[in-house]
């Protein structure tokens, strides 16, 4: 393999970061790079193993790959940090979450810009605070991971602290009691919390040390600590059945990598690669998957894991059906497929994991109310399932059974989806979006779009 060379100019601080998806262990695919300088390019295209380069302390003068795995090379110490190149340009929007009717994005300068409205429900005629393009939440706060729920956000700034906002009717904002809640308040005091995901009513987050957490509605949490959540709930003078505090999800000990969520449902990637669910999937508990006709009374437990394969990359929850990627590209989906989100061809329930376009390999996914969106390797942008509201972005309003590719452009990188609109950004770091537009979620003023538009105050 020729080698492949970037200069990056200008000292390498906690303000560099590069966020990519790895998609197995010996291939990378496109990156993201975030710095406080703009003047920067890293042009690289695939690495035949995960490089390292400086991070955190020094001066990187050059990155240089090349089949004898030589590491970066750079002056003064540094710590190392495992990280995975790719195609980089001059970026804007990097990190982009959408859900329910709201849209937001961790632009390249770490600042948070947010669209659309979290209350909104459809047939109000004039949603309160609906955002027709993008506003940032505060100009000089920095943040690293960004969620959405069905009617509330959740993000992490980047000094670890936990922010979120939007409805609390389940206590899925953890203010206590049940009000609004506008803007990003604090929850807790901890500053240690890495990533974070939104279902229906709940929320999951997890800390630096792997551990995950749960609050709201804690049907589809299933807090391991049943004492303190009852004592938590007593306390806050709680009789539902919501969490109302952070508490600590699956077995003690385990190390978690991401979490994502549905309506009453939690998907969690433990680090060594295994897969586990808890809640509940279309009525259905995750223990009688193997039995459709089993009723949904049956107690809800959790968690418990999903096949025995050690290798699941990255995964997503829609309403009420779950996307998994393997790392070697291969794409997997179980759960309610009345309008083709699964992808297989049909309608029917997939109670277990099932193989979606065998031979074809995926970067990365999303799962809105009952719509997929997913990015091949080779860049090209593909979407399945429900579009009443043009939210495949193929032009039309037909429902989909099977991948349909949209457009003919190959330079896509990351896609989020939200009840009925979807999200995309290109490698050059452009934010595109599509689908219905009734609260604004689009980041401009038309009534709905079936083809991707680009967010062009965000350029």
């Amino acid at each position: 393999m020729n080698h492949k060379q970037a200069k990056l100019f200008g000292p390498v601080t906690t303000a560099l970061k590069l966020c990519c998806l790895k998609v197995s262990a010996f291939l990378v695919w496109p990156a993201t790079l975030l710095r406080q300088a703009r003047s920067c390019f890293l042009s690289m295209q695939y690495s035949c193993f995960p490089p390292r380069v400086p991070f955190n302390a020094g001066l990187l003068s050059s990155v240089r790959l090349k089949a004898q795995r030589k590491q970066a090379s750079f002056v003064g110490m540094a710590s190392f940090l495992l990280l995975s190149l790719g195609l980089i340009g001059p970026v804007s929007g990097q990190i982009v979450a959408a859900g329910g009717t709201y849209t937001a994005v961790i632009r390249a300068d770490s600042t948070l810009w947010s669209w659309g409205n979290l209350t909104y429900d459809p047939g109000w005629e004039s949603p309160p605070d609906r955002k027709t393009g993008p506003a940032p939440q505060g100009h000089t706060v920095r943040w690293q991971s960004v969620a959405v729920g069905e009617h509330h956000a959740l993000a992490v700034r980047r000094d670890g602290t936990l922010w979120a906002w939007g409805s609390n009717a389940r206590g899925q904002v953890c203010l206590g009691g049940t009000a609004r809640v506008s803007s990003p308040v604090q929850i807790k005091s901890a500053s240690t919390w890495r990533q974070v995901a939104g279902g229906y009513s709940h929320s999951l987050a997890i800390r630096t040390d792997g551990t995950l957490w749960g609050w709201g509605y804690n049907r589809a949490v299933q807090t391991r600590d049943v004492k303190a959540a009852n004592q938590a709930r007593s306390a806050a003078g709680s009789k539902t059945a919501s969490l109302p505090a952070p508490m600590p999800l699956g077995p003690p000990g385990a190390s978690w990598r991401s979490v994502a969520a549905g309506e009453r449902y939690t998907l969690a990637l433990r680090s060594d690669g295994t897969l586990w669910a808890w809640g509940q999937i279309e009525d259905r508990s995750v223990e009688t998957w193997a039995d459709p006709q089993q009723a949904a009374s049956i107690p809800w437990r959790g968690p418990i894991q999903i096949g025995t394969s050690t290798s699941w990359q990255s995964i997503a929850v829609g309403y009420d059906y779950a996307l998994a990627l393997q790392q070697d590209g291969t794409l997997w989906a179980w759960g309610n497929n009345e309008h083709g989100q699964l992808g297989r061809g049909d309608q029917s329930y997939a109670p277990n994991p099932v193989q979606i376009s065998p031979g074809v390999r995926w970067q990365c996914l999303a799962a809105g109310r009952s719509h997929t969106l997913a990015v091949r390797r080779d860049g090209t942008l593909w979407a399945w399932g429900h579009n009443d509201e043009g939210q495949l972005g193929d032009g039309t309003t037909s429902t989909r059974l099977s991948p349909v590719q949209i457009g003919t452009d190959s330079a896509w990188r990351s896609v989020a989806a939200g009840r009925f609109h979807s999200v995309a950004v290109k490698r050059d770091g452009t934010v595109w979006t599509w689908g219905n537009n009734d609260a604004g979620q689009l980041g401009n003023s038309a009534e709905s779009t079936r083809s991707p538009q680009l967010v062009s105050a965000l350029r």
